[in-house]
């Protein structure tokens, strides 16, 4: 059967006004104005008439078995389910283990993946998390890069972070070496994703040294760039060396945590620091703890990264800040397809590419979700559910 979309304003994520849209399988068959069932074949039509049509939102930085643990066992949070990645209007997402490779492990992440692609979402994810030595699958970060699929880079490895391991630059030479090679090998972007923490540094130096080795500034993808005024500035540093610069949702004054910089803002001083739009992309951090503390620096309580927080970033950019739709739209759709190296299916609503549709209301809410062409949220219920998700809310208290 196939899905014909009809009279929305479509987001390609370019503005291509009011148009219909045909998916058939998991690819989109057409984009255009006024199209009409093919006769012959079974044709559900979907009114989407006041609706906006975007690409799926792609989320290259999601905890998707949880995160945190460096604040005491019960600072960890738990894994996520099908349907909260399909609210979220997620419909690709990057899974990484963060500062916990202890209690969380990638072999875990590895079989989380692969069960949520099985259910409809488009999965990838980092070897290795926030310390060196890089904890791999395999023997070696070349061989989980060139061997594992869904492996498309190291990460998130800690930069300048307090619980980090600090890594001199002749280890992040040889890091940077490995997984360029194991990229190569493999046919992946080769991403070098990395933590900005608050101490001091450099990321401008670290990009001198990977461009001096004849490697691309833009396989280092920093994220948590809007985290403080010194972080932007240092990024902005790095991104006008050509680092490919990563915006985190989850970090506004809104989630109280105030010195923050809210991600239309930073995209803003981005652009107009003359950083080009192509290598900025915005995640959620999704699933993350973040501790948030009091006055006298006191942890009081920790709060957990909204898998939604790209969607709620995007409602507020264009409701609140004025910004347009289709001038933030590239950072979670076509922005981070390219990063990833996979624009030629992904990021982008044009025909032979995967049917990953967002239907939004007028309030930029996410009203309707396709995933390969299969329908993940319809109405904002679920329609794609994990089979325990009902069973764990029974239990719940």
């Amino acid at each position: 059967m196939l899905t014909l979309i009809k009279g929305g304003q479509v987001y390609a994520p370019q503005k291509l006004g009011i148009c219909d849209m045909l998916l058939g399988g998991k690819q989109i068959l057409a984009v255009a104005e006024c199209l009409t069932p093919p006769q012959g074949i079974e044709t559900q039509v979907i009114d989407a008439s006041g609706k906006i049509v975007t690409p799926g939102y792609i989320d290259c930085h999601m905890h998707l078995l949880g995160a945190g643990g460096g604040h005491g066992p019960n600072s960890r949070s738990h894994e996520i389910d099908v349907s909260t990645l399909a609210k979220a209007g997620v419909t690709t997402v990057v899974g990484t283990l963060g500062i916990n490779t202890i209690s969380f492990s990638l072999r875990h992440l590895l079989m989380t993946l692969n069960a949520l692609e099985l259910q409809g979402i488009t999965t990838l994810m980092y070897t290795g998390g926030y310390q060196f030595p890089v904890v791999t699958l395999m023997d070696s970060i070349v061989s989980d890069l060139s061997l594992i699929e869904k492996i498309v880079g190291v990460g998130e490895i800690a930069l300048f972070d307090s619980l980090g391991s600090h890594p001199t630059m002749d280890m992040i030479k040889e890091l940077a070496s490995k997984v360029w090679l194991g990229g190569r090998m493999g046919g992946k972007p080769g991403l070098l994703h990395a933590h900005l923490g608050e101490t001091g540094g450099s990321v401008k130096e670290i990009v001198d040294v990977l461009v001096g080795m004849g490697l691309p500034a833009s396989m280092l993808m920093t994220t948590h760039v809007n985290r403080t005024e010194h972080v932007l500035q240092m990024s902005i540093e790095a991104g006008l060396a050509g680092a490919s610069l990563d915006i985190t949702a989850l970090y506004t004054p809104d989630n109280g945590i105030p010195e923050t910089i809210y991600p239309a803002s930073a995209l803003n001083r981005l652009l107009e620091a003359n950083i080009p739009l192509e290598n900025i992309t915005m995640s959620s951090d999704g699933n993350a703890v973040q501790p948030i503390k009091n006055e006298n620096g006191v942890i009081e309580r920790f709060m957990l990264s909204p898998a939604n927080a790209i969607a709620i970033e995007i409602k507020k950019a264009v409701m609140r800040d004025r910004v347009n739709l289709e001038d933030i739209l590239p950072i979670v759709s076509i922005n981070a397809a390219q990063r990833l190296g996979i624009s030629d299916r992904k990021g982008s609503l044009e025909a032979g590419k995967d049917a990953d549709v967002l239907l939004l209301d007028e309030d930029l809410e996410v009203d309707t979700v396709y995933a390969k062409g299969k329908l993940m949220l319809e109405q904002k219920k679920p329609v794609v559910v994990g089979h325990f998700e009902e069973d764990y809310a029974k239990i719940s208290v």
